[in-house]
């Protein structure tokens, strides 16, 4: 009788935060709970489908390559891979058969992990693979699987001859990280892990952040990283951010060369990553919030103004990014 009560009075509670907060906000707390984990499992279930796009090696330093893994339905991750000593760092495994079968390939061991955010198409590969890799460290800013280190914002660390720095940023989740990784024996420029923070011509949606957050992060990560630093986000989302862009402001000339470039690259289904910051400042459009010219499109008062005003625009777009 008792669990009968508990029950009407949960969903009573339930009902109540409905109506009067709407239904996303409680649909994304259960996503955020073991239960929106098991419910990401079995969508997932099955055998793999084909990747959206055809995998790629980036020859970044002398000593290290970077993998691009496709996941999902336009999810990347990412094996750092130590070339003289066959070791690697993985960047959001979600999916561990896929990432474990790719480490086969490539005939190397797992290390680190390195969770950008606690979303389970980003972290839910990571208690399969701690237990597949005895001993792996797994890094992050909140609360995932599996975590044994802890990050807060500039922290900076070692892992497989990489020197690390976490940034954090707090508008898609109030603890998402970005890596940003450089090899400290070459002048290989530095490797940006944005994963939900920045993609290439866009930005996360602003979960658990506001436009001010994201303003916020915009800065601290531009002015942590060179103009050559190599953006790898943590989805294929170029295309559409491009299109988005340019229903903006249709005289765009970097967005418009830009969307070119990633529409012919996706016809043969190659990724469109990496960016580089450099570029992101000439055709993302959510990085010159702070133009005048764009304020004056959005009919904004300010930089974060521009900022909400966009992404709200965004978030009722076709496009679901």
């Amino acid at each position: 009788m008792l669990a009968w009560s508990l029950l009407a009075v949960a969903l009573a509670a339930a009902a109540l935060v409905v109506r009067f907060v709407g239904l996303f906000p409680l649909l994304y707390k259960l996503y955020c709970t073991r239960i929106g984990y098991w419910w990401f499992r079995y969508s997932n279930s099955g055998a793999p489908a084909a990747p959206h796009t055809s995998p790629q090696t980036v020859h970044w330093s002398p000593s290290f390559d970077i993998h691009v893994v496709p996941l999902f339905g336009d999810n990347y991750s990412y094996l750092i891979v130590n070339k003289k000593t066959d070791v690697a760092v993985a960047i959001d495994p979600a999916d561990p058969v896929v990432i474990e079968r790719t480490l086969r390939s490539l005939n190397v061991g797992l290390e680190a992990i390195l969770t950008t955010h606690k979303h389970w198409d980003h972290a839910a590969g990571n208690a399969a693979l701690a237990a597949m890799y005895p001993g792996v460290r797994v890094y992050g800013g909140e609360a995932v699987l599996a975590l044994t280190d802890a990050l807060g914002d500039r922290d900076e660390f070692g892992e497989i001859g990489l020197r690390l720095t976490s940034i954090r940023g707090r508008m898609h989740t109030r603890g998402h990280v970005v890596y940003v990784a450089s090899d400290p024996l070459s002048d290989a420029p530095p490797a940006a892990f944005t994963g939900d923070t920045l993609f290439v011509g866009g930005c996360g949606k602003f979960f658990e952040g506001s436009a001010a957050d994201a303003a916020a992060t915009f800065k601290t990560l531009v002015a942590a990283c060179t103009p050559a630093t190599l953006v790898f986000p943590g989805h294929e989302y170029t295309v559409a951010n491009l299109e988005f862009a340019l229903s903006v402001v249709a005289d765009h000339s970097a967005v418009r060369a830009r969307l070119v470039d990633a529409r012919e690259r996706r016809a043969r289904g190659a990724a469109t990553v990496p960016s580089t910051i450099c570029d992101e400042l000439a055709h993302n459009v959510f990085l010159q919030c702070g133009d005048e010219s764009l304020q004056r499109v959005l009919g904004a008062r300010d930089e974060v103004d521009a900022l909400r005003l966009l992404r709200a625009r965004k978030d009722n777009a076709k496009a679901t990014t």
